[in-house]
């Protein structure tokens, strides 16, 4: 299983029971990053909502295909911990800042190594990374 994330400078997911921030440029990203590597993905209702009126403004009707056998997990406000072990892979779109954060990823990043990054400019945010961790 592949968790799909995002998380501030510090690791921060959300803070009050809320998220972040967001931005449509990583929905666009994870669409185009599932379509190439995953069979499905589990995403929360109200990002499946963000990511469904991205579809709709970019005039596609439905999620893209996914091709190859792996599913994928969006995990908005879960800090995952005590589940190493069971993401193979992490996938995590970095903000370029720090964010008040009373929720924060607690996952043993120890267990992965960083195998790929990319660098994109979002909509709402100059600088946003795709990190992807393969576990070891």
């Amino acid at each position: 299983m592949v968790l799909i994330t995002c998380v501030d400078q510090k690791n921060g997911l959300g803070f009050n029971g809320r998220r972040q921030t967001s931005d449509s440029a990583v929905y666009a990203d994870i669409c185009k990053y599932a379509e190439d590597h995953f069979c499905g993905i589990d995403m929360a209702s109200d990002t499946m909502l963000a990511l469904e009126n991205y579809l709709k403004l970019t005039g596609q009707e439905e999620h893209p295909l996914f091709t190859e056998p792996k599913e994928a997990r969006f995990a908005e406000l879960d800090d995952c911990k005590g589940l190493d072990d069971i993401y193979e892979m992490l996938i995590l779109y970095r903000w370029d800042k720090t964010y008040p954060a009373d929720i924060r990823l607690e996952i043993g990043m120890q267990n992965y190594a960083l195998v790929e990054q990319h660098e994109m400019v979002g909509s709402s945010h100059k600088k946003i990374v795709r990190e992807v961790y393969q576990h070891i």
